[in-house]
Formats: structure tokens, sequence, C-alpha cells
């Protein structure tokens, strides 16, 4: 429990220093390819995931952006545990995430809806590995600090199923902070 309360001080830190100097700076990400590294924090909920913990982890992706309009290819990885076991399992695997960008008056934050099909794999501790996903909708703020670096700051909530080692289906709720960095001309 102790880790997990860390990872949201840090998170949230790291939010509120980015904000900060995010609003003192203008320019705009210009670059169509960008690639994006973040922390995240995944909780389960449902019955099916009663006695997995949170956890945390992070995430890479390579995004394409035309417009409002981008899309993320990625993989991400999170390390949970098991009330009654040793040890620790990973979740992990590829995604894919559209994202809707909505223009403001600001010159340096932008909020986005987006959306996330996951295809999962739970492995560690349990004598069978567990295959499954996840279905998430939610949104964010991008802040942007230079022409080529934007701050990301999500949150995604929606319907996970596993089924192997751990069967079910239940919730998962995602929270991510991130750096984008602009390729290209």
């Amino acid at each position: 429990m102790q880790y997990h309360a860390r990872i949201i001080r840090a998170l949230t830190f790291v939010t509120a220093f980015s904000l900060v100097v995010a609003a003192r700076v203008g320019a705009q990400s210009a670059q169509a390819f960008s690639i994006q590294v973040s922390g995240l924090f995944i909780g389960f909920g449902g019955s099916a995931y009663s006695e997995m913990s949170s956890g945390g982890g992070g995430e890479a992706q390579l995004r394409y952006t035309s417009g409002a309009m981008s899309l993320g290819l990625g993989y991400q990885y999170t390390r949970h545990t098991m009330e009654g076991e040793e040890g620790h399992m990973s979740n992990s695997g590829a995604f894919i995430e559209p994202r809707y960008v909505f223009s403001t008056s600001s010159p340096s934050l932008a909020p986005y809806l987006s959306a996330r099909l996951s295809l999962l794999r739970m492995s560690g501790i349990m004598e069978e590995d567990s295959n499954g996903g996840n279905v998430n909708f939610g949104g964010g703020i991008l802040a942007r600090l230079t022409s080529r670096l934007n701050l990301d700051f999500g949150a995604t909530y929606g319907y996970t199923r596993f089924s192997g080692g751990i069967s079910g289906s239940g919730s998962d709720l995602v929270l991510r902070a991130g750096l984008a960095i602009g390729l290209g001309g």
C-alpha cells in the first residue's frame, strides 16, 4: 500500500509542477510523429480482481498526429501482487489509442478525449498465465513545453477481461503522466 501511495504522490507532484511550467510556455508541437514515455498506475475492480493489488509501471508509444486526431501504438507494463501470494505478477501487452484534441484559447494547454484497446498478458506467480485485455475511454490534458515537447496527463476507465490463471471480467482505472517528444521537421 505504501508503494502505491508513493506512486500517486509522485504523479501528483509531477503533474502540478509541469502545469505551472507549461502555463509559462506558449509553443505547440508541430511534428506528425512523436515518441511518448509515461508512468502508469492501474487499479483493477470487480469480483474477478478483488484479490489483485493496484500496480505501477510504464508505457512507450509511437504517435501519428494529423490535425486534431492522433493515433498511438505502444506497449505497457505494470506490476501487481495477489492477496495471500508471495511474489509479483506482470501485466503487459500492446495497445492502440486514438485521441481527439480540442482546440482552446490557451497556447500551452489542450484537453483531449481518448480510447484504448489493449491485448494483455498476466504472468508471474500463477501456475498458468492469463490472456485478455481491456477497452477504456477517458481523456486528459496536453501541456506544451516547447515546439517538440509535450507533457501528457490522462486517465481512462473501462472494461477488462482475462482467461487462464486469472479468469473473469471487471473494470480498470488507468492514470498516466508522460512526456512526448516530436520527431523530424
